[in-house]
């Protein structure tokens, strides 16, 4: 079997340019301003025609001189409403430049006042499904506008096998160099299990329906790359979107896939964000379900640092895990504050923070930090948790919502012992994470850590090749079969064996290492490998 340890998130850094040995995996990293830009690209694409692919929308540019642009498509689908990947959160907080009539380009900037990401996205990067992220453009788009929506595929059997699709990108040409204007390519479209059936291990991205893998079409050299990330995938003639554009091993057409999300598997989650955002929402959305009576509006209070496309955030249920609040709705300013409600039912949740630099909410312009406050009368704020911007690139804090009475309310004192306990429990299991996963990335195996549901501990749970849950170093296994990375089950515990060297050079592809651990912890960052 081939395993390909990461994969990579196709967005790119503009005003930046290094070596593929000296770009590291985190897609957010700063390098010197000096260096010649470095983006993504469409390879061996075609020039698109901006008025026939009206449905087109990348990222805008920032303001600050001394801080780097993150370049990513999107796709008009609704008169105010945008979608990309979640992976590019932060990319729009300038804005999104859409189609042009006066330049027949892609260089009107509309602001972006909202965002919903999808609650599937693992905001630490550890997997990389539901890569969905939703957004509403300040002003709609009117009848008359150049700039046009593109229908979404619902149809679940749409495309089929070999069937040619469309990709399209500003990022960089097979000659390495930015694109000036929009590009396309055509590449074809693989079965799921003609994906993950070539011995290749897709280590961070499960096999699921809404992750959907394209090749080069035919004989062409066609490929996405770096920068292409949250762009459109369509049929041959631009009519209907069936994908975005999300994860790829590198920029060589090759037999490794590139993965994009399934639109038709996630169309009935896009239709509802549409129908919550938009301010014209279509005729049948649906807005008679009721909100429950238990439930208490929890303020958000987060003042961000400078770097604010660096931070994203969740509220999650201890309980069920699944998150309740897939944070920031709201489109975050440089060192801004910001207020944000959600409502919750009374029980135990984590506020979950990832920053992608690894530095907290910590930056020479400024620190940030964010508090929680309950409202059980509507009115009084009563506090249930808090953070600084001291930790590195993940912070998990428990709090609990009460049955809507202040008296039952948890006391301050008690937040700041619960907010202790967690994070040095969180600290511990991220520390073995990080020693799993050295070990792991040549097995393809991925590790993360979680909320426990009957404790305040943090559990480290761990998924090998297939997806398949495996028993991590020191956990109690039956057989060596339900060990990670190859490791032996002695009495009734799994210990990891040294990874064998014989066999390495099946890990290339024409003479071609899969580049980088798009999703490894920031404290610990790999290196891209040389495309």
């Amino acid at each position: 079997m081939m395993s390909f340890s990461k994969f990579i998130l196709l967005l790119a850094i503009s005003g930046s340019c290094v070596d593929a040995d000296d770009f590291f995996w985190n897609p957010f990293a700063h390098f010197p301003d000096d260096l010649p830009v470095k983006s993504t690209r469409i390879v061996n694409g075609v020039k698109s025609n901006p008025s026939n692919r009206p449905f087109f929308a990348k990222a805008g540019y920032d303001k600050y001189y001394f801080t780097n642009e993150i370049l990513c498509g999107a796709t008009v689908i609704w008169s105010d409403i945008i979608i990309t990947a979640a992976h590019c959160q932060g990319a729009f907080n300038s804005g999104a430049l859409i189609l042009d009539p006066n330049t027949n380009d892609y260089t009107r900037l509309v602001p972006i006042d909202r965002q919903i990401r999808h609650p599937g996205w693992s905001i630490s990067r550890q997997q990389l499904n539901h890569d969905v992220l939703v957004m509403r453009l300040e002003t709609p788009l009117s009848t008359t506008d150049v700039a046009k929506p593109i229908p979404i595929n619902k149809n679940a059997n749409y495309p089929s096998n070999s069937q040619a699709l469309k990709a399209y990108g500003f990022g960089l040409t097979e000659n390495e160099v930015v694109s000036d204007y929009l590009r396309e390519a055509d590449v074809t479209y693989i079965s799921n299990d003609d994906c993950w059936g070539r011995g290749i291990s897709f280590n961070n991205v499960l096999k699921s329906d809404e992750v959907m893998c394209t090749d080069p079409y035919e004989n062409e050299k066609t490929t996405t790359c770096l920068g292409d990330s949250g762009g459109p995938l369509t049929d041959t003639s631009g009519s209907t979107l069936v994908g975005i554009i999300s994860f790829g091993s590198g920029c060589k057409a090759d037999q490794i896939p590139d993965g994009h999300v399934r639109l038709s598997e996630v169309h009935d989650w896009v239709q509802e964000q549409i129908c919550l955002l938009s301010a014209n929402p279509p005729t049948d959305c649906d807005f008679s379900e009721p909100r429950d009576p238990r439930v208490v509006e929890v303020v958000i209070d987060f003042t961000h640092d400078f770097f604010p496309e660096h931070t994203t955030f969740a509220v999650r249920s201890k309980k069920t895990l699944e998150t309740v609040y897939a944070g920031p709705e709201y489109i975050p300013t440089r060192n801004g504050i910001h207020k944000e409600s959600v409502f919750l039912l009374p029980g135990e949740y984590t506020f979950d923070l990832f920053d992608t630099e690894g530095n907290g909410l910590a930056s020479s312009y400024g620190d940030g930090s964010w508090k929680l406050s309950a409202l059980y009368d509507g009115v009084t704020k009563t506090d249930v948790a808090d953070g600084s911007a001291d930790f590195k690139d993940q912070q998990v804090t428990k709090f609990v919502i009460s049955e809507g009475t202040i008296d039952t309310a948890p006391t301050p004192d008690n937040i700041s012992d619960v907010t202790d306990v967690i994070s040095e429990n969180l600290n511990k299991c991220l520390s073995e994470r990080d020693g799993e996963m050295v070990i792991g990335n040549m097995y393809s195996t991925t590790c993360d850590c979680a909320p426990s549901a009957t404790s305040d501990a943090f559990v480290l749970s761990c998924t090998d090749a297939n997806g398949e849950s495996c028993a991590h170093n020191y956990q109690s296994c039956d057989s060596s079969s339900d060990c990670c990375n190859g490791g032996r089950c002695r009495n009734g515990k799994c210990r990891s064996s040294a990874p064998k060297t014989g066999g390495r050079e099946d890990k290339r592809l024409g003479n071609m290492e899969v580049g980088g651990a798009a999703a490894r912890s920031a404290r610990n960052p790999g290196k891209l490998r040389r495309r």
